[in-house]
């Protein structure tokens, strides 16, 4: 930085053009000012971590970067492999980092990645422990702090391979070998990833996943296929959201009732009352005289998230529920972890239901009667939209499930 030229020392950069205090001569933009600053534009900055000035006056990062050490410095890429690997016998974990290593290179991405899986003696967690800030190949942000990647209260799934591209099929397995709290889950890693037997099986997470289902969901046989979620640990950079304004969306925080669906849209409004969120709920619900996504206008602007991200890209994807995130938070913003199934009523969002599918249009608790569920913590399943797609269906109407809340 330029030597100060004044003779106390004190410059006065509040007025955008930098003037010495004692004299009231002019001075440069870029001229040193208070303790290890310079003035830049009107302000005394430090180019070492002013991200509108970094390194010199004027000289911005762009988002995801931000300043550090007077750099602009990106933070660490993670991505799901876009080839599928045959067998559980992968070399360990030492062969799983190179190649994650090898699929970062050959798509151009610096720094270091490693496999994020456990072993008997490893955690995930304690993998990626010292590093920092995350975003996917195309640069949505995933995570800022290593506990979101342990939790699973990802912002954006990790859906995008080393190449940018989205990998859409849910029923690709991922080696993972790690429980919902980012743990080796045990027994369960191909006899620490050196098997491809049969009679060995491994956890696996689900890329279109949040939750615990981002780690842990099925648990096939190790002579299946599978991709690697590989994580750069290169950099320790803050990653933040940025927050898409929409009509909310969000889970309610019980199951329905007998009330019908009065009662279904009565707990949506009290649900979002009680978070301060503005506006008019009511249940994204089907009942045999309409389809759940009959109940909502496709015209508006699109639905988020109580943090912020976006639920579907634009309103009318709802037809198609085509999810950009999984619906897991409830109008508070807390994640619903402890039950993945939603009440449907039917198979799809623009599907009619009927009385069978529905615990006769929400009304009944017998267990005689069931309705359809669908499930939450995904934004595919099985190639199609998570709506009414539980495998578990039937579902008796003595087990009330969450339901979708959207705002009118």
């Amino acid at each position: 930085m330029p030597t100060n030229p004044c003779h106390t020392g004190q410059i006065d950069c509040t007025s955008g053009s930098p003037v010495c205090v004692d004299t009231g001569k002019s001075v440069n933009d870029g001229t040193a000012c208070g303790t290890g600053g310079t003035c830049c534009t009107g302000a005394c900055v430090n180019e070492q971590t002013d991200n509108a000035n970094c390194g010199t006056c004027a000289h911005a990062c762009t988002s995801p970067t931000v300043c550090q050490s007077g750099n602009c410095t990106p933070p660490n890429i993670v991505f799901v492999t876009s080839t599928q690997f045959t067998g559980g016998n992968l070399g360990g974990l030492a062969a799983m980092d190179a190649t994650c290593q090898t699929a970062a290179q050959a798509a151009n991405l610096p720094g270091t990645f490693i496999a994020y899986a456990s072993t008997s003696t490893t955690n995930a967690s304690s993998r990626v422990a010292s590093a920092r800030g995350w975003v996917r190949t195309d640069g949505m942000p995933v995570a800022d702090k290593p506990a979101q990647l342990t939790g699973g209260s990802l912002w954006y799934p990790i859906d995008h391979d080393e190449n940018g591209n989205y990998v859409g099929n849910p029923q690709t397995f991922v080696f993972s070998g790690t429980n919902a709290s980012g743990t080796y889950y045990t027994n369960y890693s191909c006899l620490d990833w050196t098997t491809s037997a049969n009679t060995s099986s491994f956890s696996s997470g689900v890329p279109q996943g949040e939750g615990s289902v981002f780690e842990t969901y099925y648990f096939p046989t190790c002579d299946k296929q599978g991709r690697l979620y590989c994580m750069q640990v290169t950099q320790n950079v803050p990653v933040t959201l940025t927050k898409v304004s929409g009509r909310y969306a969000f889970l309610s925080s019980a199951g329905f009732t007998t009330g019908g669906l009065a009662a279904a849209d009565a707990k949506c409004q009290s649900d979002a009352q009680a978070a301060s969120l503005p506006g008019t709920y009511a249940a994204l619900l089907a009942t045999s005289t309409a389809s759940a996504a009959s109940r909502f206008s496709t015209s508006g602007s699109t639905w988020v998230r109580p943090d912020g991200v976006p639920v579907f890209a634009q309103a009318s994807d709802l037809t198609l529920y085509a999810l950009v995130a999984p619906i897991m938070l409830g109008a508070d913003g807390s994640w619903h972890e402890a039950n993945f199934t939603i009440a449907a009523g039917a198979s799809s969002v623009t599907a009619t239901a009927t009385l069978a599918t529905t615990c006769q249009d929400w009304t009944s608790n017998s267990a005689t009667d069931n309705y359809t569920i669908g499930l939450t913590g995904f934004d595919v399943y099985n190639g199609g939209q998570p709506f009414g797609a539980s495998p578990q269906n039937p579902w008796p109407c003595t087990g009330p499930s969450q339901f979708i809340c959207l705002q009118q």
